[in-house]
């Protein structure tokens, strides 16, 4: 699936609405990036809808947009916009689970490992690997398991100050280092 950062990558995406230390990062990237690498993201689709899941990266509505879902409400209007049971999503990079129930009721769901019940619709947030956002900086990603009809967030240890250190040596700025640790 591609990302904003993937298709800004390749000038699929305009960087004039990123903040500086993105757009700056996004130039690094083109400087270092492959032929091979820039067709590869060219190739990504916005969606990707497998079985009864969507895949996408920002919102299941106007994807090329790069909209967040923060509140209850922003989810909730969402689940309008595509007929699979699970949509998997990760703009925010904030790990969660949100569901919507038959008669239109939507809570998170508080459960970790959670089961997928039949007569509910999901949004999960699948956080992400390498930057976090909800002020825990370990790396997140969630397991699919259609066998056993559950979704798992898992959070997992990495060896942070390496990857800071990558960062700063690869000369890209800092405070992409500094967030690292801060899960922000």
């Amino acid at each position: 699936m591609a990302g904003n950062h993937d298709w800004a990558a390749v000038n699929k995406t305009d960087v004039s609405t990123f903040n500086p230390v993105a757009a700056q990062a996004i130039k690094w990237t083109q400087e270092r990036i492959s032929k091979d690498g820039i067709a590869k993201l060219k190739g990504l689709s916005l969606t990707q809808s497998v079985d009864n899941l969507l895949l996408v990266h920002a919102t299941p509505k106007d994807p090329e947009n790069w909209n967040y879902l923060f509140s209850l409400e922003e989810f909730e209007k969402e689940f309008t916009q595509f007929k699979e049971q699970i949509c998997f999503i990760g703009h925010s990079h904030i790990p969660a689970a949100i569901y919507r129930d038959d008669n239109g009721y939507c809570d998170v769901v508080r459960d970790n490992p959670f089961p997928i019940v039949a007569k509910r619709r999901y949004i999960v947030n699948v956080g992400s690997v390498g930057q976090p956002r909800d002020l825990d900086p370990r790396a997140s990603y969630v397991i699919y398991d259609g066998n056993k009809n559950g979704i798992e967030i898992i959070r997992l240890d990495y060896n942070i100050p390496l990857a800071q250190q990558k960062i700063v040596i690869g000369g890209l700025p800092e405070v992409l280092a500094d967030r690292l640790l801060a899960g922000r």
